[in-house]
């Protein structure tokens, strides 16, 4: 009969390593030192370490430490003009996704796109897409209306575009 992991039986487990290892670092505790028995409470210590990285995984995915904008809903702040360089780059792997860093001097600032990249840079033409910064309160200030921005994706150069307009917020 095979043995089928469920996650019932992964907390049974974690929770008898922990057992484990409270009673370890009690032996540890009251034992003489040296003694066999101290050593059997440090070898039950150990037993909980493979664990330890597991349960660290599981509680962040419980709770999330820190929201970012890109977690709700898009929400435009700026109008952008994009064209994809001639030639195209070359990319080790087809982008995917719509996050990208637009680049000014020499600042760059984390947006997502209302259109994959990929879309965009297949068109082969300047295509007109909305825009929302990871960081706004840091980059709206450097992204007036005609300025100009490089397009990084991947740390590789892709496009280049200016801004059309900045978009009304929900703030005000």
């Amino acid at each position: 009969m095979p043995f089928h992991t469920t996650p019932a039986r992964r907390q049974l487990v974690v929770v008898l390593l922990l057992a484990f290892a409270v009673v370890g670092g009690a032996i540890r505790y009251w034992a003489p030192n040296p003694s066999t028995l101290r050593d059997l409470g440090s070898l039950m210590l150990v037993l909980w370490v493979p664990v330890i990285g597991n349960v660290i995984a599981f509680l962040v995915r419980r709770v999330r430490l820190r929201r970012t904008p890109f977690d709700l809903p898009f929400a435009p702040e700026l109008l952008l003009e994009i064209s994809p360089l001639a030639p195209p780059p070359r990319l080790a792997q087809p982008l995917a996704g719509d996050g990208c860093a637009l680049v000014v001097g020499t600042e760059g600032f984390t947006v997502r796109l209302s259109q994959p990249l990929s879309a965009w840079l297949a068109a082969g033409r300047p295509v007109q897409v909305q825009a929302q910064f990871l960081k706004p309160g840091m980059a709206l200030a450097r992204f007036a209306p005609e300025t100009p921005f490089r397009i990084v994706a991947r740390q590789q150069l892709v496009g280049q575009g200016r801004v059309l307009q900045v978009l009304p917020t929900r703030d005000g």
